[in-house]
C-alpha cells in the first residue's frame, strides 16, 4: 500500500537541448546577411540616398535609406500586429515614426512631408527575402539541434545551411500553407456574408449560411492564431524530415 504521506510529483519534461557550436556559428552568419540584406534591398527598391528626417518638433538628423526602410517595414509590421503600448516600445528600439525634411528627386513622391509612406510592394518584396532569409538560417539551426537531441551528436555549420538549402522549399511553403489556409477561410466567410446581403433571398440564405460562417470566422482565429504563435516551430517540424511541409 502505497504511503498516504508521499508526496506525488507530477512534472512535464521537455529535451535538453546542449550548447552547440554549429548553431552559433550559423546564427552569427545569419545575423551578418539580415544586415546585408537590407543594405542590397535599399538600392534595389529605391532607398539609396542619405535623407534628413525630424523625430520629433526639435530632433532633427540624417538616416541612410536602408534604415529609412527598415524602419518603416518594422512599424508596418507592428502596427498590423497592435501591441499594447506600441509608440513606447517603438521609441524604445529606436524605430520612432520619422517625417522626412529633405529627400532626394526619386523619393519625393514616395515620402512626402506627412510622413513615411511605402508602397505595399515594397513591403512584400521585403517580407519575401525575411521570409527565404529566415528559412535558411532557422532551418539550419533547426537541423543542427534536431540532429543533437536525435542522435546526440553535432553536425558542422556548412551542413545545417545544406540541409536548410537543399529543403528550402518546403521551409517557404510551410508558413504560405498557413496563410492560404486562413485567406481561404476568409474568402468563404465574406461569401457567406455577402449572400446573407441579397434582398429577399438573403434572409432564407441566412438560416443555412450564418452558422456556416462562425465556423469559418472560429476557423480562421484558429489557423492565424496557430501560425503567428507557432511560425518558429515550423522550421523544427520540417528539420526532423517527417512529413515535410504538411506535417509543419
Amino acid at each position: 500500500m502505497d504511503d498516504l504521506g508521499a508526496r506525488v510529483r507530477t512534472r512535464i519534461t521537455v529535451p535538453r537541448v546542449d550548447f552547440d557550436l554549429s548553431a552559433l556559428v550559423v546564427a552569427m552568419i545569419g545575423w551578418f546577411a539580415y544586415q546585408v540584406s537590407w543594405r542590397l534591398l535599399a538600392p534595389a527598391l529605391g532607398y539609396a540616398a542619405e535623407y534628413g528626417v525630424q523625430i520629433n518638433d526639435t530632433a532633427t538628423g540624417r538616416i541612410q535609406g536602408f534604415q529609412l526602410l527598415r524602419r518603416a517595414f518594422a512599424e508596418r509590421v507592428l502596427n498590423l500586429v497592435r501591441l499594447p503600448h506600441l509608440d513606447s516600445l517603438l521609441d524604445q528600439l529606436g524605430w520612432a515614426q520619422v517625417d522626412v525634411v529633405a529627400a532626394g528627386p526619386s523619393a519625393a513622391e514616395l515620402m512626402p512631408a506627412s510622413g513615411v509612406v511605402i508602397p505595399w510592394w515594397h513591403h512584400a518584396v521585403v517580407a519575401l527575402v525575411l521570409l527565404v532569409l529566415w528559412s535558411i538560417v532557422g532551418g539550419a539551426i533547426a537541423r543542427v539541434h534536431a540532429v543533437r537531441i536525435a542522435r546526440d551528436r553535432s553536425i558542422s555549420w556548412d551542413d545545417g545551411f545544406a540541409f536548410s538549402l537543399s529543403n528550402l522549399r518546403a521551409f517557404v511553403q510551410a508558413p504560405l500553407f498557413v496563410l492560404l489556409a486562413a485567406l481561404l477561410f476568409f474568402a468563404l466567410d465574406a461569401a457567406a456574408g455577402a449572400a446573407i446581403a441579397i434582398p429577399w433571398a438573403g434572409a432564407i440564405l441566412q438560416i443555412a449560411l450564418q452558422p456556416l460562417a462562425l465556423l469559418a470566422g472560429l476557423v480562421v482565429t484558429i489557423i492565424v492564431l496557430g501560425g503567428v504563435f507557432g511560425f518558429p516551430l515550423l522550421q523544427s517540424a520540417i528539420a526532423v524530415e517527417r512529413g515535410g511541409t504538411l506535417d509543419a
